[in-house]
């Protein structure tokens, strides 16, 4: 899109400013910029097509520009994420999951353990039942 005839370059740029911001504070109001989000930012092709600019408005008009880009970080990032703090964040979890495998894998042969030992006792208490059992009934060769 070119200069309207009549108009300088800083003044184009600052009715298109001017529409940004109007732009902004409507969405603002009506909390609607949802509608407006591709990829995690503000669609910069819609817009210029609503507020009858060219997109190129959003890439070259510096106020334009900064505008758009923190509305991006405010409205559709919470806070902007470091790649470097996510791969760290990544590692201490896989460091913790690995401790907690490990941990885990002694508890269940632990609980092996256990059960075995726990049947092993089972059996005896049958085989000290069955002898009681042969005791008090006076079976032979079990008389007190």
């Amino acid at each position: 899109m070119s200069v309207p005839k009549g108009k300088s370059g800083p003044e184009v740029a600052k009715e298109n400013l001017a529409k940004v911001e109007d732009w902004v504070a409507e969405r603002n109001r009506l909390r609607d910029w949802h509608e407006y989000e591709h990829n995690g930012k503000i669609n910069r092709s819609a817009l210029a097509d609503e507020l009858d600019f060219a997109r190129s408005v959003t890439t070259q008009n510096r106020a334009v520009k900064k505008i758009l880009e923190e509305k991006d970080r405010l409205w559709f990032q919470a806070e902007p994420v470091i790649k470097e703090a996510q791969e760290a964040s990544l590692e201490r979890s896989n460091a913790a999951l690995g401790k907690a495998s490990a941990a885990n894998n002694k508890l269940i042969a632990r609980v092996a353990e256990l059960e075995a030992e726990n049947r092993e006792l089972r059996r005896e208490n049958a085989a000290y039942r069955r002898m009681k059992s042969m005791i008090e009934s006076g079976e032979p060769g079990f008389k007190l």
